[in-house]
């Protein structure tokens, strides 16, 4: 009977400096697992700040490649806006008495109805000048 206490105390005794070591030991675990968390979520931010980087680095490429055919192509974009300006020039000189017709027309108007024509003369004389090669013969 007393071998069985013994044998039963001793047992209690081992469960218990196990758990007690299981529980000192918890917080290393739970430090242990927290750590390659963090180093997962390093990983996969990292992953995916290079993609981004990477991306951003085609799109800064590709915007730089059109500035570079755009300025290439600026002096003759910039000779055809001064050809189009002495064309509109010249037309305009050319409807002069017109254009005088529209202002004065305006000019009598009052109220909504000035507003509405108003609008509509410039929007006219806008589409007008900026079809002046289409009505080229």
């Amino acid at each position: 009977m007393i071998r069985k206490l013994i044998r039963w105390w001793g047992r209690v005794i081992k469960r218990i400096l196990i758990f007690l070591y299981d529980l000192m030991g918890l917080p290393y675990m739970i430090v242990k697992k927290a750590i390659q968390i963090l180093i997962e979520m390093f990983k996969k931010a990292y992953n995916g700040l290079k993609g981004l980087l990477k991306y951003a680095q085609y799109t800064i490429s590709f915007i730089y490649k059109l500035l570079v055919r755009f300025i290439k192509y600026l002096p003759k974009l910039l000779k055809k806006l001064g050809m189009w300006f002495i064309e509109a020039v010249k037309e305009s000189i050319a409807q002069i008495f017109t254009l005088l017709g529209f202002f004065i027309a305006w000019l009598t108007l009052t109220g909504s109805a000035k507003d509405i024509v108003g609008i509509a003369i410039i929007a006219s004389t806008a589409l007008w000048l900026i079809t002046i090669n289409l009505r080229k013969d």
